[in-house]
């Protein structure tokens, strides 16, 4: 009767055991599909960062290239309507304004 009673007790802790040891696999699968999760919204996290910075780029680029077509573009139409008869006019309105000025008493305060 002893034999029986202690194969009784072994089932018994071999039930508890398999609870137990159920419930463990079962919180081990969860973490590993939680470590997946998170792993693969890392990757997702990453790549986007890079498509981001991309086309953060690309429109920075694209930007500065027409910013600088368009100053090249007004400093040759500027240039193309100054004549030479013009230049020489500017030039001796600046002188004659440089000798009004010098022609003035210097105020000392």
């Amino acid at each position: 009767q002893s034999t029986w009673v202690k194969t009784a007790e072994r089932q018994i802790w071999e039930q508890e055991f398999r609870k137990y040891m159920y419930e463990a696999q079962k919180e081990n699968i969860l973490l590993q599909l939680e470590a997946t999760y998170r792993g693969r919204l890392a990757d997702i996290h990453s790549a986007t960062k890079k498509r981001v910075d991309y086309m953060n780029d690309k429109l920075n680029a694209t930007n500065t290239l027409q910013q600088e077509h368009m100053v090249a573009w007004i400093v040759d139409s500027v240039t193309a309507t100054i004549t030479p008869a013009l230049e020489q006019e500017a030039l001796t309105q600046c002188i004659v304004d440089l000798k009004t000025l010098a022609a003035r008493k210097p105020s000392i305060q």
